[in-house]
């Protein structure tokens, strides 16, 4: 195989993966935008309503090391919201409010539910931290739970913190937006000057120059037809209506001889 021909090969390789990547990443931000307006709007609804109204689907950023090793620091969990509490068991990790930790304060909680009682047909549920040594002071009931850990995503909450401190927005949020819009002023000058140059032209693309089908003799058919194409000509040629192969081939071989000329 050639250079070029490896060139080749290798351009049309990157092209096809970037289009992949392009769209991959393309669809990602579209869904992740598509569920925070979601999540946003649930959330709002959920504030003003109260209890009964939690969304389905619930992120917590972990920021104490009472579920390590299982869940560690700055790790994101998805809840996903409980209908009845038959639907707990054992083993299970939850989040739920309290408002007993600090008085006045409502808290959020995740930890692992180590046993479940029904007292006078309520369930009453007992919870730990992995890593705590002892159960928690107080008992939960499925009113405050908001939600069963259904997976975490690792250290995903670094982003979280980053992105809502000055120097994570100054990062990824203000700088990126100041050079699309220096990036974009650019080209707008470049047209401007463009158009003081050529103050009667359209910039846009050119136009494909018009084609001339010939028929050849003895045929008809439209799929039989010769595409001359009329470009790079400097003077136009006289063409009769039918002509055969080899005298279109000759006249376009004086023509190129004359051009050389």
């Amino acid at each position: 195989m050639s250079d070029s021909s490896l060139k080749k090969t290798l351009h049309i390789v990157f092209k096809y993966v970037s289009n992949i990547l392009s769209w991959t990443l393309f669809v990602v931000l579209s869904l992740c935008c598509a569920f925070l307006i979601y999540y946003f709007i649930a959330m709002n609804i959920y504030a003003r309503k109260g209890p009964g109204y939690e969304p389905e689907i619930a992120i917590y950023t972990i920021i104490s090391g009472s579920m390590e090793p299982e869940i560690k620091v700055y790790d994101m969990i998805v809840d996903k919201k409980v209908r009845k509490p038959e639907d707990l068991k054992v083993g299970d990790v939850v989040s739920y409010n309290s408002t007993k930790l600090k008085p006045g304060e409502k808290i959020s909680v995740t930890h692992k539910i180590i046993a479940i009682q029904e007292i006078n047909g309520e369930y009453v549920f007992t919870t730990k931290g992995i890593n705590n040594p002892t159960k928690d002071e107080y008992p939960v009931y499925f009113e405050d739970i908001t939600g069963k850990v259904i997976f975490k995503i690792p250290q995903l909450g670094k982003v979280q913190f980053l992105l809502a401190s000055k120097m994570g927005y100054l990062i990824c949020i203000l700088i990126p937006a100041i050079i699309i819009i220096l990036k974009n002023t650019v080209k707008l000058i470049r047209l401007l000057k463009l158009e003081e140059r050529f103050p009667n032209n359209i910039l846009f693309m050119p136009i494909k120059p018009p084609q001339k089908l010939l028929t050849l003799k003895g045929y008809e058919k439209p799929f039989e037809k010769i595409e001359i194409k009329k470009q790079n000509i400097e003077e136009p040629v006289e063409i009769k209506e039918e002509k055969t192969l080899e005298e279109i081939y000759e006249e376009l071989k004086k023509l190129s001889n004359k051009n050389k000329l």
